[in-house]
């Protein structure tokens, strides 16, 4: 199965929180962290090439951009807790380079973490610096409890996350799939290739995408007052006619 670049859990400040009875079956792979936390039922867990049996009392633990998929086995419930950069830049700035065995099965561990968790989930009207709080708490949790490992990636995947890391931080400016091969240091052909392989849409498509994204964030919380048109021009798009023709071309894709 082809893994596909989940670009709705890498919205700004994007925090999916909820117990489920399902969980993801398609390999998928995002920027966002994402924690299971197991609470009935069996699975498995599927990253990068390992897999393994997740049971009540575990949690696993998926790495940004980590390919990984799901196998129920049989009827299934889980917290699913999955969260954008803007919620993990202090644990990523405190632990450079590291990360934590995707198979947390210490369940005697756990519990506090557990109920932790289901705490913060059925909290009524949680704010996004009450989110940042517990996120925080969270991973101080699992530091005391895990140890940290080395990130191990390669080539390709080292690639996609400096690709990806790129085009967010310039998507407002008028960038080519030359000029960031160029910057990063790569061929063009390599990088059109990696990002196909890993997104399944080109360069462009994936850009304009994402300036269509942020375009309609900035016009749900527009505090400056923005026009319409300077949210456009903010966003990356060099013309009004350049955002329609780019917004009804992807729709049409969607249907």
């Amino acid at each position: 199965m082809k893994s596909q670049y989940s670009i709705d859990a890498d919205e700004h400040l994007h925090l999916f929180f909820e117990e489920d009875l399902y969980l993801e079956e398609r390999p998928q792979f995002h920027d966002s962290i994402e924690l299971i936390f197991m609470t009935s039922g069996k699975a498995i867990a599927h990253i990068e090439n390992h897999q393994e049996e997740i049971v009540p009392g575990d949690i696993f633990f998926v790495d940004s951009y980590s390919t990984h998929f799901y196998e129920m086995i049989g009827d299934i419930s889980a917290i699913v807790l999955v969260l954008s950069r803007e919620h993990t830049e202090r644990f990523y700035q405190l632990y450079n380079g590291l990360t934590f065995n995707p198979y947390l099965k210490d369940k005697e561990k756990n519990k506090e973490i557990i109920s932790f968790v289901k705490a913060w989930m059925n909290k009524e009207n949680r704010t996004t610096l009450y989110n940042y709080g517990c996120t925080d708490i969270l991973f101080s949790m699992l530091v005391e409890r895990y140890p940290l490992i080395k990130k191990q990636d390669s080539k390709a995947d080292t690639a996609i996350k400096e690709y990806l890391m790129y085009i967010h931080q310039h998507y407002q400016e008028d960038i080519t799939l030359n000029s960031m091969a160029h910057d990063l240091g790569y061929t063009m052909e390599y990088c059109s290739r990696v990002l196909k392989k890993a997104l399944n849409v080109n360069f462009r498509t994936y850009v304009n995408t994402l300036r269509l994204r942020k375009a309609k964030e900035l016009e749900a919380d527009n505090p400056q007052k923005l026009t319409q048109l300077e949210i456009l021009y903010k966003c990356g798009f060099n013309s009004p006619a350049t955002y329609f023709r780019v917004k009804k071309a992807l729709s049409d894709n969607k249907k």
